[in-house]
Formats: C-alpha cells, sequence, structure tokens
C-alpha cells in the first residue's frame, strides 16, 4: 500500500512540473472576439435600395454615362474564397465591350473609375447534386458582385451597385449578372 501510495505522489508531482516547467511553451490559439464579415468593395449599404434591374443600387441624382465622355475600367478583383479567375475575366470583357458599343472611350485616366469585386461565388456542386440528376428544383450556382463608379475630377463615388444570381449552368449565371447590369447601364445612358 505505501509503494502505491509512492507512486501516485511522484506521478502528481511529476504531472504538476510538468505543468509548470513547460507552461507558456505550447502557443495558445487566437480567438476572435467578434464576427469578422467578408471583404467587399462597398462600405457603406446605407444608400441602396432595390434597383429593380440589379438587387441593390444607389446613383447620385441626375447620373448618366452621356454626361462623360471616357471611362477606366480596373480589372475584376475577386474578393471571395474559391475564385474561378475565368468568371473575372469574363466580366471585364463583358463591360468593356458594353462601354465600346456605347462609345464611351476607355481610356486609362478616364473622368469616370469602374471598379468591380467578385464577393461571393460558388461553382461547386455537392456530391448529392451531381448524383441526382433528376434534380431540377434548385439553382447550384451563386455569383455576387459590387460595383463603385467614381467621378474622378470630385474624386466622389457617383453609383454604387451590388448585384448577383443564382442559376444552374456556370454561363447561366454570368448572362444573368451581365443582363442586369447592362440593362442598368442602358437606363443611365
Amino acid at each position: 500500500m505505501k509503494t502505491l501510495l509512492y507512486a501516485l505522489f511522484i506521478c502528481s508531482v511529476i504531472l504538476l512540473q510538468h505543468g509548470c516547467f513547460f507552461k507558456g511553451k505550447e502557443p495558445k490559439p487566437v480567438e476572435k472576439l467578434y464576427f469578422e464579415p467578408p471583404d467587399r468593395l462597398i462600405d457603406d449599404y446605407t444608400s441602396l435600395i432595390d434597383g429593380g434591374r440589379v438587387d441593390w443600387a444607389w446613383s447620385e441624382i441626375g447620373f448618366s454615362f452621356s454626361n462623360y465622355g471616357s471611362i477606366t475600367v480596373n480589372p475584376v478583383v475577386v474578393l471571395a474564397p474559391g475564385p474561378d479567375q475565368n468568371m473575372a475575366s469574363d466580366i471585364y470583357k463583358g463591360l468593356t465591350l458594353w462601354f465600346e458599343e456605347a462609345q464611351i472611350q476607355l481610356i486609362d485616366q478616364g473622368e469616370l473609375l469602374l471598379e468591380v469585386a467578385i464577393v461571393e461565388i460558388d461553382l461547386e456542386k455537392t456530391f448529392f447534386e451531381k448524383v441526382n440528376v433528376f434534380d431540377e428544383s434548385t439553382d447550384h450556382f451563386l455569383l455576387q458582385i459590387e460595383l463603385i463608379i467614381t467621378d474622378r475630377k470630385r474624386d466622389y463615388p457617383i453609383c454604387k451597385i451590388r448585384h448577383g444570381a443564382v442559376a444552374p449552368d456556370k454561363n447561366v449565371l454570368l448572362h444573368r449578372v451581365m443582363v442586369g447590369l447592362i440593362s442598368y447601364f442602358e437606363f443611365h445612358s
């Protein structure tokens, strides 16, 4: 019995020493004390309203592309995890093509600056969505973009848009997003 008590005493001393001597050697994981929102291009959503043609929009009163002769279109930034770079380049190509057709000059130091970011993108299907070919009731792909048009002379944003779509196919998804943006642009041209 004494041997058992000595063994327990020695084990407890070793465990206490282990806790004292090795304390602080292992880094503790850093826990966030707050919710961190996802990255986005538009800082303030308070002025955005249902845009009809797009999900959410705000533009300065009297804004029209016809008031400006040139625009700079920055490459589309991808802020969402798991990006698809092809989607970003396709959006960029679609926007520049529309401005060329609308006869708005595309230059490096235009009167307007257009910035676009992909803030949410989901182009993956789960295993069950891939297997169940008869499930046509839901759209599986998601794309959300944000867009800011800035008047460079005043260094002031004159248009903010958040727009997105869901679709069963990647090409249909891109088409739905671009149709909404272009119809909004045509309304303001």
